[in-house]
């Protein structure tokens, strides 16, 4: 008798364990791409961007504001050796500096070591062509990237960053990608969490306002 029940059981499991083989078979190798198809619809989606803010015109179509990707040109000027012939290089790419911009720009050069800018706000084409240049020391910072991630990194404040000194920010963690093009352009980036910052209703550049910083 308990020989039978033996028999019995045994039987019992390896039919239990066939089925299962069965089974992972049947979903591995026979319905293998049906599933793959499905999990794909499934964890994948296509979103479409949304266009750039359009402009903004008058009753009789003339443009009043338009939006456009601006560009920054900065130096550390530590890596440069001769401050004049940079600046005269840098201004004939530019082709628009005024005498006294490229008095300014040399002495700004002789004066801070860690960072300087040399123009904000520029257009592509012009970075492009002080990028071309390769000069020792300059670099541009692109303000690019896709509509999804500029509008990700808007809302969580990611513009809103406390310069400590030349090319050392203080920065939220939650802004990835305006943290690395920060870093990649050879800025230090200090990352905080900024919940607590947010309890005072203010970002970390609004909340220092009331410090005072010895020169």
């Amino acid at each position: 008798m308990l020989r039978r029940r033996v028999t019995i059981t045994a039987a019992l499991l390896a039919l239990w364990v066939v089925g299962i083989e069965a089974r992972l078979v049947y979903l591995q190798v026979i319905d293998k791409a049906d599933l793959v198809k499905r999990a794909e619809r499934q964890q994948m989606q296509t979103i479409p961007l949304s266009a750039k803010r359009g402009d903004i015109v008058d009753r009789r179509g003339r443009v009043l504001a338009t939006s456009v990707d601006a560009d920054t040109i900065y130096a550390v000027p530590s890596a440069i050796e001769d401050e004049a012939a940079t600046v005269a290089k840098l201004c004939g790419a530019l082709g628009d500096c005024t005498k006294s911009e490229r008095q300014d720009l040399v002495e700004r050069l002789k004066r801070q070591r860690n960072f300087a800018y040399i123009r904000r706000q520029v257009l592509p084409e012009e970075a492009a062509r002080v990028k071309a240049l390769g000069l020792d020391g300059v670099r541009v910072f692109t303000t690019g990237g896709d509509q999804m991630e500029a509008d990700r990194e808007q809302w969580d404040d990611g513009n809103n960053v406390l310069a400590l000194e030349p090319g050392v920010v203080v920065a939220y963690d939650r802004n990835v990608d305006t943290n690395t093009k920060l870093r990649k352009a050879g800025i230090e980036v200090i990352t905080i969490e900024g919940f607590e910052l947010s309890r005072g209703r203010g970002g970390a550049r609004c909340m220092s306002c009331p410090l005072e910083r010895e020169a």
